[in-house]
């Protein structure tokens, strides 16, 4: 007989809320509680600097469209990226996977309207796609740790590995351009 695997989607508002609470708090009663000192996630959003940054063309190009060009998200399309788990996590192993395999909605829990995310793996190279989730996960994230071309590829050659292909959320190929253009 198999099991069920966990999923918090089923969870209800109070639930989930209190499961936050508990994480961010701790629980006096049983002596778990956080440092007060402990570094807080601070996700600023875009500065001006923000907008001069190589890697904001191919954030506006590629993702403001669903996601809003300053990353506040589109309701029923895409949710918003500031304060988004997937990029504030202080590994960036699930921020290179999802912008190279894509996500469905179902899987995220956002299954009301949202639409499936593509992938980029094909679009982008390893240093655009590098340089794409430093740019989110420091402007949305709060997390200033660079992502390097070559931690794009291993992430990828572990994904390959692991059998997690973008085949359901995959975006066509660009047409090649003839030489005279």
């Amino acid at each position: 007989m198999s099991q069920t695997p966990f999923s918090t989607k089923h969870l209800t508002d109070e639930d989930a809320q209190a499961i936050a609470t508990y994480l961010l708090e701790g629980d006096e009663l049983l002596g778990n509680t956080v440092d007060p000192g402990a570094k807080r996630i601070v996700a600023a959003g875009l500065s001006n600097d923000a907008y001069a940054d190589e890697s904001y063309k191919t954030f506006a190009n590629n993702c403001g469209a669903c996601h809003g060009a300053k990353g506040e998200g589109r309701e029923g399309i895409a949710p918003t990226l500031l304060g988004n788990s997937v990029f504030s996590l202080d590994d960036y192993y699930n921020s290179v996977a999802v912008v190279l395999r894509g996500l469905a909605p179902e899987y995220s829990g956002l299954e009301d309207g949202y639409m499936p995310m593509v992938s980029y793996e094909d679009q982008m190279t390893d240093a655009h796609i590098a340089g794409l989730v430093t740019f989110v996960r420091s402007h949305f994230g709060g997390q200033p740790e660079t992502v390097t071309a070559q931690d794009v590829q291993a992430i990828r050659v572990s994904l390959d590995k692991g059998g997690f292909t973008p085949q359901f959320h995959k975006t066509a190929k660009r047409p090649e351009r003839p030489e005279s253009m």
